[in-house]
Order: structure tokens, then sequence, then C-alpha cells
């Protein structure tokens, strides 16, 4: 008996490893890039209307959304510099940068558009959503440091086209007052 259920286990485990998922599996995800756990799954209504507001400014519709005088924009969790809101208003080509002696970042050379991944998918009516916490890029190079800390909403491409072409993240980081006070961007590397 004790044999017959040593194989069972065996067995059970073998199966457990095999998939009949056709998707292709993810690349593994470095430490920073792990999802940051949340409380609650759902993005907050005022974290809503700021993502909407910043995805129409990206795409050239909204004058403004809730901001700080500046802020910091980071890529891949390295810090780039910090964006003079007035100023990245008037002039979308601001929202625009890569860490000091960097040539490029995943697929893309310096200076690395941030607004970038959010301009062909309005344009294209593919879809951006909205997720509560950051969830690993599909192909994306390990991240240079953590995300920004605070309350965040993260825009993504739908699920359908996080591929290796096409997938992002962009971390907008709120202050407690709902202003939008750092970006974080990941971008795929095909």
């Amino acid at each position: 008996m004790g044999t017959t259920s040593r194989w069972v286990v065996a067995l059970l485990a073998l199966l457990s490893a095999c998939s009949t998922d056709p998707a292709a599996p993810r690349p593994p995800v470095s430490a920073f890039s792990r999802p940051v756990p949340t409380v609650d799954a759902t993005v907050a209504p005022d974290l809503v209307r700021l993502a909407d507001r910043f995805v129409a400014h990206a795409a050239g519709g909204s004058a403004s959304f809730p901001h700080r005088a500046t802020v910091r924009l980071t890529l891949g969790g390295e810090h780039v510099r910090a964006v003079h809101v007035a100023s990245a208003l008037a002039d979308r080509g601001l929202w625009t940068g890569c860490p000091p002696g960097w040539e490029g970042y995943a697929a893309a050379s310096c200076p690395v558009a941030f607004l970038g991944p959010l301009r062909p998918a309005r344009v294209n009516g593919a879809s951006v959503v909205h997720e509560a916490a950051y969830d690993g890029v599909v192909c994306a190079p390990p991240r240079a440091g953590p995300l920004p800390h605070g309350r965040l909403v993260v825009l993504r491409p739908v699920p359908e086209n996080r591929d290796c072409a096409r997938d992002f993240a962009l971390v907008l980081v709120v202050d407690e007052r709902g202003r939008l006070r750092a970006i974080d961007l990941t971008l795929s590397a095909p």
C-alpha cells in the first residue's frame, strides 16, 4: 500500500506540472517585478478618473489632470528626472527621458517617451485597462528598482495584447490628495 501511495503522489505531481493551456509560458519575473500585494483588487474611482484624464492627455485630448507641480519619472524603477507639469501640459514631448548613461531601455532608444505606449493604443482603438496592482510585464528587462510607493493605478494593454511586442505597465502614483506625483514605465522587449 505504501508503494502504491508513493506512485500515486508521484503521478499527480507529474500531471500537475503538465499544462493543456496553449498559451506560451511567461518568462520569469525578477524580484522587483513581482506583483505588489494589495488589499483591494479594484481601482478607486478617483484613480480611474485620473487615469482616464491622463490617457486623454497622452492622446492630445485633455488639457489637464490632478497633479503636483512636479512629477517624478522612473523607467523600470530607475530615476529619470522630475517633470514640471505646467510645462509638460503645453509640450507633451517633455514626458521623455532616460536615466543618466542609458542608451536605451527594452526595445526603445533614449529618450524614451513615457506617453508612447498610450498613443498607439488610443489611436488604434485598443483598450487600455486600469489595474490596482503591478503584475510583471511580459519580456521586460529586470527592474532596476522598486515601484514608487503610494496609491497607484496601473495602465496596461488588454490581456490579449500582452505579448513581447505590445506589453507595458504605466504606473501612476498619487499623493494623499489624489494628485499625480510619480510615473513608472515598464516596457516589454521583443
